[in-house]
């Protein structure tokens, strides 16, 4: 079974968890929305630092470090955009970085929303 904890974000707007905790791991997803729950606007520089300070924001208040994020996949509308968003990503993580694949989809789900990640984050010992 697996909790629901407060993260300090907004609540998604649908049936959905952002974040949950289950036996020493958070799973999660995360989008580059702002405190009000909206998409932020902006490039995709924009985008995914909004996103990432989410993670961040979320990954804290289930008591860990982005040093704790294990997996990541992200997901974004613009093959052309995967360096931008690499340049941004290496701002949060440094080696040895998180598992991670990256997928150009079609297209995401809130208008002008160009990147979506899930993660795994754990919080026991390695």
């Amino acid at each position: 079974m697996y909790e629901k904890f407060a993260t300090g974000l907004a609540e998604a707007k649908g049936p959905v968890s952002t974040a949950v905790k289950s036996k020493g791991l958070v799973f999660m997803a995360q989008i580059p929305k702002d405190q009000n729950g909206d998409i932020v606007r902006g490039d995709i520089r924009v985008q995914t630092r909004q996103m990432l300070r989410n993670l961040e924001t979320t990954v804290k208040s289930a008591g860990g470090t982005l040093r704790d994020v294990a997996q990541i996949a992200l997901f974004i509308v613009n093959r052309d955009d995967f360096d931008a968003m690499n340049e941004i990503y290496a701002e949060f993580f440094e080696a040895p970085y998180p598992a991670r694949s990256t997928v150009v989809v079609k297209e995401l789900i809130a208008p002008g929303m160009l990147i979506e990640m899930t993660a795994i984050v754990s919080l026991g010992p390695a």
